[in-house]
């Protein structure tokens, strides 16, 4: 029980008021609420009793951030879209929204609570589940005519019949307790992190990105850069669990190595500066899950550094030898030739040296980029290496000029002004129906795309004005092997290339992968 007499009566006043004026709003919520206005720390438990006092209802939304996140590589079997090669689609625009599910990974949450409402016969309740889900976005923008084959963004063979889905959503609409566990997982699924603290074993301390751009030397960084928790949940599998090579964007800075980078590459080595904790924090700074014990072990990183980039402490030995190398996604050659790299910290007087290739996109241009890697040769090629690092991070000189964009931007407007993504709320007097839920996810899904993938502003845009610009495209799936190909087929002029194009490559950085590991790579073809 909360010992709410010690809480001053303005900040119960506020509590209960902010509770009124959003009755869907969670005990975290209203603490992080609190904190900001009045700078104290209120418990759950406090404002629960407090809730009971004012005679208030519980809200009904995300019950609490009580469990721990576990991480732990996990077996999820997603079903992949069909993938072959059937032509152009009408409305196949919609599987945007599929690659956001992929990100915030809803579906799949909500079809393991579906098992628990299903006849034990029911099958593919995943693969039904994600129909369902399109049926009501394609029903959301019916504006734009959408005449897409659903099965395509499922992994049912035949789709889902009106017949079928009528079934499946009756016998749903049997479990009464249904829609609050329901909103829970959305609400859940939504969740953003900022980014990622992490603690080494001497104390010190470094923060990445939620998606994983680079290391920064506080949690004051772009919302720009904040992911979806089950999109870090995968990074977080992937590079301290499985220890695959952490993969980062860029070296921090432009002229000095800061000391948390330092830190970032000796914490590899699992000596007196190895990883010992890590602490996920939201939009806001609150935390919102920990990893208390990391097991010590030698990790790998692979990340850029820049022409130019740290140039008074940056020595860069690199034969001019360069072999060709295909690489699959951009479907163009690059070049790379390898060497070593020696980087300075000079309030430290440390001196580290590492393993470097350098890539060009042509014989006779210019280096584009330093890849940077303490893997040795053996582990893997140059070739490889420069393979990986592009497969991660396609965009060069474009994703360099938009993460400083995006950098500058935050530093100009002081960190205040810059909006981060923050879920609708559900319309209050909207009936507590899985239907309404199911459009709300929909909804949810658009506006985290707009937000963040397409260029600034575009969050404003009501979502028929988006449908008719890009869920309605014509497009194409394409099986490869190591990729799912997502061929927008463009008329000539059209009006929107350039935003198309620019999502395209955002959406390109991310790892958006299906259940069986391929990453989504989307272009944009211009047809006749």
């Amino acid at each position: 029980m909360g010992v709410i007499y010690k809480l001053k009566p303005q900040v119960k006043e506020q509590i209960v008021t902010l509770k009124k004026s959003n009755p869907n709003i969670s005990c975290r919520g209203l603490s992080v609420a609190i904190f900001e206005k009045f700078h104290i720390k209120v418990s759950k438990s406090s404002i629960n009793s407090l809730f009971k006092e004012a005679g208030l209802s519980l809200p009904v939304g995300r019950r609490s951030i009580k469990k721990k996140l576990e991480f732990k590589v996990e077996d999820k079997v997603q079903v992949e879209a069909k993938v072959k090669d059937e032509g152009e689609v009408e409305g196949l625009g919609l599987v945007l929204l599929k690659a956001m599910d992929y990100l915030l990974a809803g579906s799949y949450h909500l079809a393991e609570r579906f098992k628990k409402s299903l006849p034990p016969e029911t099958t593919n309740i995943l693969a039904k589940t994600e129909a369902l889900l399109y049926l009501y976005a394609a029903k959301l923008y019916q504006k734009s005519q959408l005449t897409c084959d659903i099965s395509l963004l499922t992994g049912s063979e035949q789709g889902l019949s009106e017949e079928e889905s009528q079934v499946f959503l009756n016998n749903l609409k049997q479990d009464k307790g249904l829609y609050s566990d329901m909103l829970e997982i959305i609400t859940d699924s939504c969740w953003q992190v900022r980014c990622m603290k992490v603690n080494l074993a001497d104390g010190s301390v470094f923060y990445l990105d939620g998606q994983m751009h680079t290391v920064w030397s506080s949690q004051y960084l772009p919302h720009d850069f904040s992911a979806t928790l089950n999109n870090v949940k995968g990074y977080i599998n992937k590079y301290f669990i499985e220890n695959k090579p952490v993969i980062l964007f860029s070296n921090p800075g432009s002229d000095t190595p800061t000391r948390e980078f330092f830190d970032f590459i000796l914490s590899a080595d699992s000596g007196e500066k190895s990883v010992s904790s890590l602490i996920l924090y939201g939009n806001k700074l609150e935390e919102i899950g920990a990893i208390r014990a990391v097991q010590p072990q030698r990790r790998f990183f692979i990340l850029g550094l820049w022409p130019g980039q740290f140039s008074r402490f940056c020595k860069i030995s690199i034969p001019d030898e360069f072999k060709p190398v295909y690489l699959e996604g951009l479907r163009k050659n690059f070049y790379v030739s390898s060497g070593e790299v020696t980087l300075s910290q000079p309030e430290t007087k440390q001196k580290i040296t590492r393993r470097g290739c350098a890539i060009k996109e042509g014989l006779g241009g210019q280096v584009k980029i330093i890849v940077l890697t303490n893997m040795p040769q053996e582990e893997i090629s140059d070739e490889e290496l420069m393979r990986v690092y592009l497969s991660r991070w396609p965009n060069l000189e474009e994703g360099f000029q938009d993460f400083n964009r995006k950098v500058e931007l935050f530093t100009y407007t002081a960190a205040v002004s810059q909006a981060s993504f923050d879920m609708p709320d559900l319309v209050k007097e909207a009936p507590e129906n899985i239907d309404t839920l199911f459009k709300y996810y929909s909804g949810s899904l658009d506006l985290y795309l707009k937000q963040s993938f397409f260029p600034p502003g575009y969050a404003e845009n009501d979502l028929f004005a988006v449908a008719e610009r890009f869920y309605g495209l014509k497009a194409k799936i394409i099986a490869e092997k190591k990729l799912i190909r997502i061929v927008f087929c463009l008329p000539d002029r059209y009006a929107f290339l350039e935003d198309l194009n620019y999502m395209c490559r955002r959406m390109n950085e991310r790892e958006i992968l299906t259940s069986t590991g391929k990453k989504l790579w989307f272009s944009v073809q211009i047809v006749e």
